[in-house]
């Protein structure tokens, strides 16, 4: 992964796929002129500079890197000068060639189920990108020495990515965009900046959660906020449903006989409207074992 300073001709643009928007300045398609490499290069709002937010959504990227279900960094700049009135910048990642809302949409235009083989990939690649959010590169289920424990706070279908792996049934599924993320070691030092100065400004999270996939918990949030928006993808996937209804949807979601009940039942326990009954990421990553190994030998 290349840091900042690397020259800026290094990446040419190809498309340009979304210009300013909610949480970014501009997107583009982008191809790398050493290794003829294609990418994804986001640029972010100047707020985003000028507050930090941008920097530590680098910083948790950073920290990520390595895992097969995060989106992978290829390059940053951070440019924050006042003296110049310059606040900009660019994130560059690997090009993934859809998301979960392109393909809930793709499903609803065609009025086509998605396969539950291809359901049980998706709940396991979102459950083991949340376990190791929180608990790092740890097999045993402990925290790993030093982790710090992360948030992503706006998993959502579009937040979710699909790269395409040769030879394989199924797409590799990468979650991305971290601008709404923090980390419990960042929360903490907030809280003990405002207990020293009621009136300080600590750090604070500029980019906007998607309020129809946000927890009944929000804007508070703590280690099981991640797992029901999982929740919330997953009924999307299973609804055919871009966005989903307000309120509580474990009922509707079992009014669809398309999914096992296994699936339908797991799905439910990301869903309960109190954290403190919601599947843990270490219990989700082992249930999910189980129900797509008993679903492949009953197929």
């Amino acid at each position: 992964m290349s840091q900042n300073p690397t020259p800026s001709s290094r990446f040419r643009m190809i498309k340009k796929l979304v210009t300013e928007g909610q949480n970014n300045a501009k997107i583009l398609k982008v191809e790398d002129t050493i290794n003829g490499g294609v990418y994804c290069e986001k640029h972010p709002l100047c707020i985003d500079v000028t507050s930090g937010a941008f920097k530590r959504e680098i910083d948790i990227m950073s920290q990520l890197q390595g895992h097969p279900n995060m989106l992978r960094l290829v390059h940053y700049e951070v440019i924050d000068d006042p003296d110049i009135l310059v606040h900009a910048g660019k994130i560059v990642t690997e090009w993934c060639q859809g998301t979960l809302h392109d393909l809930i949409k793709q499903s609803a235009a065609t009025n086509t189920a998605i396969s539950e083989p291809l359901l049980w990939h998706c709940l396991s690649s979102l459950a083991e990108a949340v376990r190791y959010l929180q608990y790092g590169p740890a097999p045993n289920g402990m925290r790993a020495p030093g982790w710090n424990m992360y948030f992503h706070r706006d998993l959502c279908p579009s937040n979710v990515f699909l790269a395409s792996e040769q030879g394989e049934p199924f797409p590799r599924i990468v979650v991305g965009d971290f601008g709404c993320s923090t980390s419990l070691a960042l929360e903490e030092s907030k809280a003990r900046t405002l207990v020293k100065d009621p009136d300080a400004d600590p750090p604070f999270i500029t980019s906007a959660q998607n309020p129809d996939f946000a927890p009944p918990e929000a804007p508070r949030f703590n280690d099981r906020s991640d797992i029901y928006q999982i929740g919330v993808v997953m009924y999307c996937l299973m609804m055919m449903e871009c966005e989903p209804p307000s309120g509580n949807l474990i009922p509707r979601l079992h009014e669809n006989f398309e999914y096992t009940k296994d699936m339908r039942d797991l799905v439910s326990a990301c869903l309960a409207w109190r954290p403190e009954d919601r599947i843990s990421a270490q219990q989700l990553v082992a249930e999910v074992e189980l129900g797509a190994g008993a679903f492949t030998y009953l197929s």
